[in-house]
């Protein structure tokens, strides 16, 4: 995930939808990049 400061700043300025749906899209990456590496 993200480091904390950057959690903080992020909740600052996003609502609470916002910085879940940004949370869900990270993690989404997450796991797509690790599908990707993995077929390497």
């Amino acid at each position: 995930m993200l480091p904390p400061v950057y959690q903080n700043v992020l909740r600052a300025h996003l609502n609470e939808r916002q910085y879940l749906t940004l949370q869900l899209l990270l993690l989404l990456l997450q796991s797509h990049r690790q599908v990707c590496l993995s077929r390497l």
